[in-house]
Order: structure tokens, then C-alpha cells, then sequence
């Protein structure tokens, strides 16, 4: 039966009479009746159960779950289609759920609030004054977004005075606010985050083509949710000096498992939050969190991390490297990042 104003449900539905009679017709429920008027309907007094009849209820306006932030946070506006629901005709969201028993006159199960499901990898990226690197950076997550990959972006500002924040909520990116200071920015992201991967990445570093197949067969596997991957450190250089430099990062990987920041580091949230997450350093950050993680938890990711050049070309092939060795030097000596922040800059 069909009436103007109503909704066919429980089609093709078993219907079981207490007095063994034949099947009811199935009932349609109108979209706003209130469950106690169930018992009105043609049929309802003989029922005992229904399995499985489908109920849609409008959740236009039921509240996102969401997660307070301590800091000042700027989401992009999301579609009013809320994942796992079907779109009613009014532009909200109908919720389909199988009724599971109707017993006695007029009792309507409640099924409870499903969870909506957390997106499987947050990315974070720190930005301060970025505008230059920042819209291609975003670019290339793109691919992963059309995977079913990256669930969000959350670009951390530092306080930029370009148009970095622009660009970030251009592109979709959620936008937090905090002091800058890339081991802060870094934790901040970190707990803004939503996804049960993190993948941590710097504002001046693209993703290469084809990260993304390898960042979810990484994923795929049980045992990396003990481990954190890194990828290949690439310059945007066609340089020959270029290509010395990569080879002389790939060395220091190997040898003493220390991957920098600029090669991005893809980590469980379990296991992010088990070893500290990283610490409100303004400098050598990534250090800190690969030697907390330790050799036998840090493994490269058959991608690469196309990294800006520019300050290369500014500083030099050769100076610029030997003043990076010298501040990992001094790290290693115990001198404050703070102090040794001068001499990178």
C-alpha cells in the first residue's frame, strides 16, 4: 500500500501472525509518525515480529560527533552528507537501520547512534609563510584523497604573514592556529587529528606519484602498526650536486636510521601517542622522534618526498649540508635546539 506523505517499508518482509494467518501487507510508516502511533496502522495489533524491516529516519539534524581543540581551528564547511547515511529528498540525511522486533502493540526498537567511521590517515603539515611550496604540496595529497586514503589535512600555522592560510582553506585543508616552532606546531597537529595513521609532512615537500599505493600496502600490513615508514629524499634539482646529496641522505638512513622531517614519516596514532609524540622542539625534532623510535621500528616506504631545493641554491651544496652536520653535532653534544636554531637559520 502507498499513500501520499509515506514511505514503503519492509518489503519483501516476513510477517509472523500470533493466530497463523496469512502474511499482513507490509506498512508504511509515515516519515514524521511518532512510534507510539504504530499501533494504528492496519495489521499492527496481530504483529509479533518483523525481520527485517528497513526504517528511514531523518538525521538532518542530528549533531556531528566531533572533538573539542585547544587551539583556534578553522575546518573547511563538510557536505550535509554524512558518511554511511543515504541523502533524503529534503537535503539532509536518512539513516537505514532493520528494525530487529516489534513486540507487543505499538513498541518500536531503537537501534543505538552508529559511529561514523575515522578517517584513515590524518595528515600534518606545519606552515609558517609557506605560500610559495605550499599549494603543491597540497596538490599531491590529491591522489591519495582519491583513494580512500587521506581522510583530512590539517595545515598547523606558525603565525604566517603570506597568503599560506588562504591557500590551505582554498585547497580544503583544515587550518590550526598555534605559536611557532615546528616541534609544537608538529604536536599540535597531532592532536587535532582524527585518522588512526598520521602522516607528518613539511610544507615545502611534495609526495611523488604513486605514494599512495605504497602508504596503504605499508598500512595493510599488521606488523608496521609497530613501525613508522619514511620515504626517499628527493630534490627538485636536476643538479648533478642534487643527486650527491640524495645519495648522502640515503647513506645516513641506512647507516644510522635518522630520516629528517622533509622525507615525511607515516606512523599509527597508537603508536605515536605510545612513544610521546613529538616534543615542542624549534629545531631537530625529527631527530628526537627517530631515535625514540629506534632502528627496528623506522623502515622505508618505496616512495618519494620531492623536497624544495631552494635553499640549497641559496646556501650552497656544499656549505649548507656541513652546517646541517654541524647542528646535528651539537644535538648530539647536548647543546639546547634553541641555541643551535641560529646557526641553522
Amino acid at each position: 500500500m502507498s499513500q501520499s506523505g509515506t514511505r514503503m517499508v519492509g518489503s519483501g518482509a516476513v510477517c509472523d501472525r500470533l493466530d497463523g494467518a496469512a502474511p499482513a501487507d507490509p506498512v508504511a510508516l509515515p516519515v514524521a509518525m511518532a512510534p507510539e502511533r504504530v499501533a494504528g496502522l492496519p495489521g499492527a495489533g496481530a504483529m509479533a515480529v518483523f525481520v527485517p524491516l528497513i526504517v528511514e529516519v531523518d538525521g538532518s539534524d542530528w549533531p556531528a560527533a566531533g572533538k573539542a581543540a585547544p587551539v583556534e581551528t578553522s575546518r573547511p564547511r563538510a557536505s550535509t552528507h554524512k558518511p554511511g547515511l543515504m541523502a533524503s529528498p529534503n537535503g539532509g540525511n536518512a539513516l537505514r537501520f532493520p528494525l530487529a522486533a516489534i513486540a507487543g502493540r505499538g513498541k518500536v526498537a531503537r537501534p543505538a547512534m552508529p559511529t561514523p567511521p575515522r578517517p584513515p590517515v590524518s595528515v600534518i603539515i606545519p606552515a609558517l609563510d609557506a605560500e610559495a611550496t605550499l599549494p603543491a604540496t597540497l596538490a599531491a595529497l590529491g591522489e591519495g584523497r582519491a583513494a580512500g586514503l587521506v581522510g583530512e589535512c590539517i595545515v598547523v600555522d606558525g603565525g604566517s604573514r603570506d597568503l599560506s592560510v588562504e591557500i590551505a582553506r582554498a585547497q580544503g585543508a583544515t587550518v590550526v592556529s598555534t605559536r611557532p616552532g615546528r616541534g609544537g606546531q608538529l604536536a599540535v597537529g597531532a592532536a587535532s587529528a582524527l585518522g588512526e595513521w598520521l602522516l607528518f609532512l613539511h610544507a615545502d615537500t611534495r609526495l611523488a606519484p604513486g605514494w599512495s599505493w605504497a602508504a596503504a600496502a605499508f598500512i595493510a600490513d599488521d606488523a608496521n602498526h609497530r613501525r613508522a615508514a619514511y620515504l626517499r629524499y628527493r630534490l627538485d634539482d636536476p643538479a648533478p650536486a642534487a643527486r650527491r646529496l640524495e645519495a648522502l641522505v640515503a647513506w645516513r638512513c641506512r647507516s644510522f636510521a635518522l630520516p629528517y622531517g622533509d622525507q615525511g614519516l607515516l606512523i599509527s596514532s597508537a603508536l605515536y601517542r605510545e612513544i610521546g609524540g613529538f616534543r615542542p622542539l624549534p629545531l631537530m625534532e625529527d631527530v628526537d622522534l627517530a631515535r625514540r623510535l629506534g632502528r627496528r621500528r623506522l623502515v622505508p616506504l618505496a616512495g618519494d618526498a620531492v623536497t624544495s631545493a631552494e635553499r640549497y641554491r641559496r646556501g650552497g651544496y656544499v656549505a649548507r649540508p656541513l652546517r646541517n652536520l654541524g647542528c646535528l653535532a651539537l644535538y648530539f653534544l647536548g647543546v639546547p635546539p634553541r641555541l643551535i636554531l641560529r646557526l641553522y637559520r
